[in-house]
């Protein structure tokens, strides 16, 4: 019996006689689960390629699909990946359809991308998030539920289906930063662990923005789960070491950073204060630069010392309180306005993209739904810490947008988040015949956040200044 109790979460262990005799059944369902989730999977590959292929591979994606390149070819991908700013990851992420597009011709890659990042969007849709959701149910230990395998696998092929042509690394860090969580909270032995704490780090190495949502669930996950996250440092460490090993061959530096990452943080912590977005317009006849600013907002700002890093930035929001708390729900808000050119972004217009609401509804739902789960098990710590140290990871993932240069692609993690949050919850709000008060009250209110936010970021959109660079706060307060 001891050794049994050694397999179970701590999530669950208060409640682990019951799940002991429910075993049985968890099996058959487990197996009868296996058709549920092969055919979401192909449903979620397929619906990722209702987009198409993409038109070409510009700015960012070009340069992650340029190191790959460079890699198979046997040449340095510093240049072609553009490794001065990205991390030495960025370079191997694509190499199965870069190694693919050699043996064919190179009109093939717009192809083998999709292909690959289709298959990814279908594992994190029908394996990864309903597992994580999982956590968050009442019987952690079981299965997920077909309902909930479907609901991820739609919702989910439908979000990432955008990211899904181009060869950018966004899907690729959120995926492994959730994932080496989820190793952080059910692993037992060592390596598996040890595979949690390589993930993390290879998530902020190729997606340094997710060093705050990492490092915040973690610092909670401290609290219940101290012993197994020092056994995962040591692997988080190494798995540092290929970008240390990068910048001591070419630059003679010891740092686990790319080379240039200061001087980077400086450029994008300049608009910070008062920017409310930034586009990438890929495909138009405009400069690729779109920014969105509050004019009122920056005539607050304009005889303000221009911030160099994020500190400051979360500085310049303190001082100029409570102006400021409106500006950052506004831009936390457009953020989320995603359209279907997304992780790229369109002229800008008059409408709204009927996709930001969608993003929104689940981004919310799935907010209230974890939120419910931390007061429902605010007795049991162990699950209390697991949620919260997913909404911690949550709130990392919000500071990033408000106190940075934000485009849409950056709030990826709170849309993974809230897709959790949905699914998790989504046999009780789908099961018609039953429906709790709490379940009701929190719809009810999510569903205004979500509309309130909706408007909000739409008015922020607003705010758009002509196509290029963006010099000032004083010239955003000019328009």
């Amino acid at each position: 019996m001891a050794e049994r109790r050694q397999t179970i979460p701590p999530e669950v262990s208060s409640k682990a006689g019951s799940v002991r005799r429910r075993a049985p059944g968890l099996s058959r369902f487990a197996f009868r689960g296996i058709p549920h989730a092969f055919l979401a999977g192909l449903v979620a590959f397929g619906i990722q390629w209702v987009h198409g292929r993409a038109p070409a591979f510009l700015y960012d994606a070009a340069q992650y699909w340029g190191g790959a390149a460079a890699v198979i070819a046997g040449k340095s991908p510093l240049v072609p990946g553009g490794l001065t700013t990205r991390g030495v990851f960025t370079a191997f992420v694509y190499l199965p359809p870069a190694f693919v597009t050699g043996l064919s011709e190179p009109k093939a890659a717009v192809w083998t991308v999709l292909a690959w990042n289709a298959l990814l969007g279908a594992v994190v849709s029908v394996v990864l998030i309903p597992r994580i959701a999982g956590l968050f149910s009442s019987h952690p230990l079981a299965p997920p539920r077909a309902t909930q395998i479907w609901v991820s696998a739609l919702l989910g092929g439908f979000l990432l289906s955008g990211f899904a042509r181009f060869p950018l690394v966004d899907v690729w860090a959120a995926a492994l930063a959730l994932a080496g969580f989820y190793g952080l909270v059910v692993g037992r032995r060592w390596w598996w662990l040890s595979l949690a704490g390589a993930s993390l780090t290879v998530a902020v190495n190729l997606r340094p923005a997710m060093i705050a949502p990492v490092l915040l669930a973690v610092l909670v996950l401290l609290l219940v789960r101290a012993r197994p996250i020092v056994i995962a440092a040591p692997a988080a460490a190494l798995a540092a070491s290929p970008q240390v090993l990068f910048n001591v061959l070419e630059w003679g530096l010891w740092s686990p950073v790319p080379h240039d990452t200061i001087p980077l943080s400086v450029v994008q912590a300049g608009p910070a204060p008062y920017t409310l977005r930034y586009d990438t317009v890929a495909f138009a006849d405009q400069a690729p630069q779109q920014w969105y600013c509050d004019p009122h907002y920056a005539a607050l700002l304009a005889h303000d010392t221009k911030p160099s890093n994020q500190l400051e930035v979360i500085a310049s929001a303190f001082r100029h309180l409570p102006d400021s708390l409106w500006f950052l729900v506004r831009k936390a808000a457009a953020g989320l306005q995603w359209s279907l050119a997304t992780p790229y972004g369109n002229p800008p217009v008059e409408a709204t993209d009927p996709m930001g609401f969608v993003i929104l509804i689940v981004s919310v739902f799935g907010l209230a739904a974890l939120i419910l789960r931390a007061v429902r098990v605010r007795s049991d710590r162990p699950a209390l810490v697991t949620t919260l140290a997913m909404l911690g990871f949550w709130f990392g993932a919000l500071a990033t947008i408000v106190f940075s240069t934000p485009e849409t692609r950056f709030a990826l993690p709170l849309v993974l988040v809230g897709l959790i949050g949905t699914v998790s919850a989504a046999p009780q709000w789908l099961d018609l015949r039953a429906p709790s008060r709490s379940g009701l009250v929190t719809t009810g209110c999510a569903l205004l956040v979500a509309v309130g936010l909706f408007v909000a970021g739409a008015e922020a959109l607003g705010h758009h200044m002509p196509p290029g660079p963006l010099t000032d706060a004083a010239a955003c307060s000019r328009q």
